[in-house]
Parts: C-alpha cells; sequence; structure tokens
C-alpha cells in the first residue's frame, strides 16, 4: 500500500470526530444505550482498520 500514513491519519481522525459526536449527542439529548453501543463499535472499527493499515507492508 503507498499511502499508508495519509489513510492510517484520516481513519483516526475520523474516529475521533465520530467520538466527539458521540459526546456532544450523549451531552445534549441523552442518546440512548444502543446508540452508544453502535459508536463504540464503529470507533473500534476504525481503530483496528487503522492498525492493520499501519501493519500492512
Amino acid at each position: 500500500m503507498k499511502h499508508r500514513l495519509p489513510l492510517s491519519l484520516s481513519l483516526f481522525g475520523a474516529a475521533l470526530l465520530i467520538t466527539g459526536i458521540a459526546f456532544k449527542l450523549n451531552h445534549l439529548m441523552g442518546a440512548v444505550l444502543l446508540s452508544n453501543v453502535g459508536f463504540c463499535l464503529l470507533i473500534a472499527g476504525l481503530i483496528w482498520l487503522t492498525a492493520a493499515v499501519l501493519r500492512n507492508r
């Protein structure tokens, strides 16, 4: 993979952005448990994908 660093930074940035959105939703409207679980799984998947991109040569 030729552009590993920009892709991994984009994925990690997306994970941070989604984390911020999830916290803001919880603060503003008390998002339900299912929404929080979905956000956590999405963030974990993005971080896992970032690690896989960085490890892949």
